[in-house]
């Protein structure tokens, strides 16, 4: 009966080692192995990337930049310059405004206003509630 072991052993690796490398099939083998996964990863990639394609060859799209910042307050009255750290956008209707029309009251924002009357009625509502 034929063991793994006796296999082994019968071929001897050392020796047919030594002979594959004087000879040169060795060199032929490990060059056909290289060529082989070579090709394998090249499949693989252009299987699994087939439609990636680089930022360099995409068509160019302009975008639109967004609202350069005017050099005035853009409150119809006011011809006030923006200044740095004293100009303000405005969170509802997302203009420019100096100093003096920052808030939504005095440049008559035309989004969600929050009119003096309605915050008096809110912050006695607050009070109020705080009493009981």
């Amino acid at each position: 009966m034929v063991t793994l072991n006796s296999l082994l052993n019968s071929l001897n690796f050392p020796v047919m080692w030594a002979t594959l490398k004087e000879s040169g099939i060795l060199n032929v083998i490990i060059i056909f192995f290289a060529i082989y996964f070579l090709i394998r990863i090249f499949n693989f990639l252009r299987e699994n990337f087939r439609d990636y394609t680089p930022s360099y060859r995409k068509p160019h799209v302009k975008r639109e930049r967004p609202h350069p910042k005017p050099e005035k307050c853009e409150f119809s009255l006011c011809q006030n310059k923006l200044v740095y750290l004293k100009d303000f956008k405005c969170s509802y209707c997302s203009k420019w405004f100096c100093d003096a029309h920052r808030l939504p009251e005095d440049h008559n924002c035309a989004g969600k206003v929050r009119t003096p009357a309605s915050m008096q009625r809110k912050v006695t509502s607050i009070i109020d509630s705080h009493r009981r």
